[in-house]
């Protein structure tokens, strides 16, 4: 008997967006996106822009976007190795809030799923 295993590395990045300042509060309904991101994971994208046709930019929840939960929460999963940039903002804030991004990159040193955990904090902006 022939046994297989496939084996994908996969990383996850989860993190919660807070208010810059003494507080920290955490902040619900931010929109955080991945805006840069590796080849395979921008062909993934194209395919489900594909199969979701007008909808595809309507959704909040994708693989590289969500809304964060009432405690200010986030997660991606099942992403392909590589860079990733964030960027977290509130949608219809006009300019309360202004956006923050950084870049995460995994160990490729082992074979098991990484969880790069990261806050995201968002300065109040001509308070």
């Amino acid at each position: 008997m022939l046994n297989m295993i496939i084996y994908n590395p996969q990383i996850s990045i989860a993190g919660r967006v807070l208010e810059e300042g003494e507080t920290e509060k955490p902040i619900s309904g931010a929109m955080v996106e991945i805006i840069a991101m590796p080849d395979k994971f921008q062909e993934i994208l194209s395919l489900k822009a594909l199969q979701y046709g007008s909808q595809w930019e309507k959704m909040n929840d994708r693989p590289d976007r969500k809304i964060t939960a009432s405690d200010g929460y986030f997660y991606f999963v099942d992403l392909p190795r590589g860079e990733y940039t964030l960027a977290a903002s509130i949608p219809g804030s006009g300019n309360q809030y202004g956006t923050k991004d950084f870049s995460l990159t995994e160990d490729s040193s082992n074979n098991r799923i990484i969880t790069a955990i990261h806050d995201i904090h968002l300065f109040p902006v001509g308070i």
